[in-house]
C-alpha cells in the first residue's frame, strides 16, 4: 500500500494534484499522431461534504475537455445545473519516492464557484478509494491507496 503524508493546511486537507484529459482522450490522441495538452497542476481541497469531484472552469478550459452532459445536482444552497467533464487524475508523491495515485477516467462537476487558491473538490467518489488518516493535533493527513 501506497502512504502519501501532506500537512493540514490554513485552507485544510490540501494537496497538489494533476489533471488532464482522459486516458481515452489521450490513447486516441496518441493515435492519431496529435499533440497532447499537458496535465495542469493544481492545488486541490478535499471535501468529504460532496460526492463528486469538482474542477474550476479555467482548468477546464485550458485543457480544453469538452463537456459530456448536463444535469442537475442537488447542493446545500438547492438543485443548480451542473456540466459534467472526463478528466484523468493523479495525486503524485510529494517526496517523489512513491508512485502516484493515478484516475486515468474520472467524471468530475464544474465548479462554478470561485475559490481562492483552490482549484478542485476532492469528492467522495475519489476518497472512497482511499484510506484517509487524518491527525489533528499533529496538523497532518496520510492518503493511502
Amino acid at each position: 500500500m501506497v502512504r502519501l503524508a501532506f500537512p493540514i493546511t490554513r485552507v485544510g486537507l490540501t494537496l497538489e494534484a494533476l489533471v488532464g484529459v482522459d486516458g481515452s482522450t489521450m490513447a486516441a490522441l496518441q493515435q492519431a499522431g496529435q499533440p497532447i495538452t499537458p496535465p495542469v497542476h493544481v492545488r486541490a481541497l478535499i471535501d468529504t461534504g460532496t460526492d463528486i469531484t469538482a474542477v474550476s472552469a479555467p482548468v477546464i478550459r485550458r485543457l480544453a475537455i469538452p463537456q459530456k452532459v448536463q444535469t442537475f445536482s442537488q447542493t446545500a444552497s438547492g438543485l443548480v445545473r451542473a456540466r459534467l467533464f472526463n478528466i484523468s487524475f493523479s495525486v503524485p508523491d510529494p517526496l517523489g519516492i512513491a508512485s502516484p495515485f493515478v484516475l486515468p477516467q474520472l467524471l468530475v462537476m464544474e465548479l462554478t464557484a470561485h475559490l481562492p487558491d483552490i482549484d478542485v473538490l476532492i469528492g467522495l467518489d475519489v476518497v472512497a478509494s482511499w484510506q484517509l488518516n487524518i491527525d489533528g493535533p499533529a496538523r497532518s493527513f496520510v492518503v493511502e491507496y
